[in-house]
């Protein structure tokens, strides 16, 4: 009786992974960090923030079975060998400075690199005047001699988008203020302010735990609904080319380029099959 229930412990679990159904399919993710410089926007105070988060969402949803997603330095070979450079920054471009993207160009790119699904990353410091905000003593009627404090702020938009259908799956936003007197000497590189950066970087992290929690419910489920975003639009465009994804390299952190997630799938049901057989032969 017990060798019985033991192979019908078995067989329904060869049935639940070789169901489609129970199935989890892995989502090839691309982060684009929006880094290109605009005329009229301030790029005097850490202009590398969004190297820096994005970074931290990469390396935070790497940990995740649900996604496969390609490292920045990857995805900017992938870009560069395919040519792709001026439509990239032309796309990044467009999305800071009007706040769409291009159906065709994202498409173009997600097919080059495999990916289908597209995180934007973008946002910085907003220096251009000090936010001035009341100290806790002061709002308590307190005398003090330091009624206002500056801070710089911090804003950063998020948008993921399946470039195959052009849906914008979701978009958050999330700032923070930083007070100005942590930023002794207003900079480029992060090295000159330690206070300053140990605050971004904690930022930085918690954002990215934030995105990983996101995208677990959002690819919990199979299906997601289409958002109507408030911020940014897709665009269609009138020509579109055809460019094979690669397909077999891997990346430097063990990541396929291919979209093709069944390998994956197979191996972890292999190894699953693998392991009760062994439990099984060793009772």
């Amino acid at each position: 009786m017990r060798k019985i229930i033991k192979n019908l412990i078995v067989i329904l679990s060869f049935l639940v992974m070789a169901n489609p159904v129970f199935a989890q399919k892995v989502e090839k993710l691309a982060v684009f960090p929006v880094d290109v410089p605009v005329q009229g926007t301030s790029i005097t105070l850490y202009p590398n923030v969004l190297q820096l988060i994005s970074s931290d969402i990469v390396n935070t949803l790497s940990k995740s079975s649900y996604l496969n997603v390609i490292d920045l330095s990857s995805s900017e070979s992938l870009i560069e060998s395919a040519g792709l450079k001026k439509k990239y920054n032309k796309l990044l471009y467009d999305y800071k400075t009007t706040y769409s993207i291009n159906n065709d160009t994202s498409a173009l790119i997600a097919k080059k690199m495999g990916a289908n699904k597209i995180l934007f990353v973008s946002g910085g410091f907003d220096i251009q005047s000090q936010l001035m905000d009341r100290g806790l003593l002061y709002k308590l009627d307190i005398p003090t001699g330091q009624p206002l404090i500056p801070h710089y702020r911090l804003n950063i938009l998020l948008t993921l988008l399946d470039p195959e259908s052009g849906i914008i799956i979701w978009e958050d936003t999330y700032s923070k203020n930083f007070k100005a007197s942590n930023f002794p000497l207003p900079s480029q590189y992060f090295s000159e302010n330690v206070v300053s950066t140990e605050k971004i970087k904690k930022f930085s992290y918690e954002l990215a735990q934030k995105v990983n929690l996101k995208m677990e419910n959002t690819f919990a489920s199979s299906q997601y609904t289409e958002v109507n975003s408030n911020i940014v639009s897709t665009k269609d465009n009138i020509t579109t080319e055809d460019i094979q994804p690669t397909d077999g390299p891997m990346t430097k952190d063990g990541h396929f380029y291919s979209t093709n997630y069944e390998y994956p799938l197979s191996k972890r049901m292999n190894n699953y099959k693998n392991w009760i057989k062994q439990k099984v032969l060793s009772d």
